[in-house]
């Protein structure tokens, strides 16, 4: 009796240890937790919350085809806020490169002298801006699209090896999107700006790829029919 009194004893002293010893790594566990919400509760009011504000400065401030300081100053503040978040970027390249093509009118080789300078600085700043963002979303497919149609405006702009580099960038947008159609087409105009024998005949390899693809497709599928 009195060796199995001990025994329960030891045993209920085991686990009051055992139950003792848990505690504090729970506690600890939570203090870790606790601080790392908190930590990420300041990040967000100093840095995020700031980011936001200023880029919904710079949507109210941008006009969709002229440039203005005040809206390119407050797209880089929000840049500058949040190092994390790839939108501020990507919004500021599109921006820019809308301004771009208005300043160049879509034409090449009719835009001014002065013209053609602006479009290249503007595009200069665009394309800096989509590479940061797709430095911090590295598979967002929008992106690459993006950056290829930046590549393929400085190609209009008279920027030499820009062709090339926006074929580039369309591949990566094709990696990330193999199933869409229009993918196949975009990469098809980036190797006819191209220009060469190779890129002309993948061009026309691309384009019937996409048809094939689009065929394929249920009629009621509406949304991502290639004619969209």
């Amino acid at each position: 009796m009195a060796m199995a009194a001990r025994s329960r004893g030891g045993a209920d002293g085991r686990g009051e240890s055992a139950r003792g010893s848990a505690q504090p790594r729970w506690r600890w566990i939570l203090r870790a937790v606790s601080a790392i919400a908190l930590v990420f509760a300041s990040w967000a009011m100093v840095a995020v919350m700031p980011a936001e504000e200023a880029l919904a400065e710079a949507y109210r401030l941008s006009e969709p085809t002229r440039f203005s300081q005040p809206a390119q100053d407050k797209y880089l503040e929000a840049r500058r806020l949040d190092t994390l978040s790839p939108t501020a970027s990507a919004e500021h390249a599109r921006w820019l490169m809308h301004v771009a093509a208005n300043t160049l009118d879509g034409f090449p080789g009719e835009a001014s002298a002065v013209s053609l300078s602006s479009a290249q600085r503007y595009l200069e700043v665009s394309l800096a801006a989509i590479d940061e963002a797709i430095d911090r979303a590295p598979v967002n497919h929008i992106f690459w699209q993006r950056k290829s149609q930046i590549h393929l405006l400085r190609h209009l702009a008279s920027i030499r090896g820009e062709a090339q580099l926006a074929v580039e960038a369309r591949r990566e947008t094709l990696k990330l999107y193999p199933s869409r159609p229009r993918t196949h087409v975009d990469l098809a105009d980036c190797l006819v700006q191209v220009g060469t024998c190779d890129a002309l005949i993948e061009a026309q390899q691309q384009l019937q790829q996409a048809l094939d693809m689009d065929s394929k497709r249920p009629e009621g599928e509406i949304i991502r029919r290639f004619n969209d």
